[in-house]
């Protein structure tokens, strides 16, 4: 089954019931599918989650910066280190958060 019938399918049965069994009537399911199709609807509803560590992201630091960008991806140095420059300028101005004890 291509894509254009399916997608025709999708839009006339609107939802999975009635579109397997209209499925199962014309077709043989397992020939279609790797997996059975509720499996299939049961892991999207409820996907299996890893819980991972929160990203940290600390201080960029300038040097690192300007070696990626300058030697590995041939970026100017001149450019880089201007924006280098603007980003410590931002990095050092004072939040709203901080004003008001964040």
């Amino acid at each position: 089954m291509g894509a254009k019938t399916a997608l025709k399918l999708v839009k006339k049965y609107h939802t999975l019931e009635p579109l397997l069994t209209f499925l199962e009537s014309k077709y043989d399911i397992e020939d279609l599918f790797p997996f059975p199709p509720q499996d299939l609807v049961d892991y999207f509803h409820t996907p299996e989650i890893e819980e991972t560590e929160k990203p940290f992201f600390g201080k960029p630091s300038p040097k690192k910066i300007q070696n990626y960008l300058v030697d590995e991806r041939s970026f100017r140095p001149e450019r880089i280190a201007r924006q280098i420059k603007s980003l410590q300028k931002i990095s050092n101005q004072s939040t709203l958060d901080s004003f008001f004890g964040g």
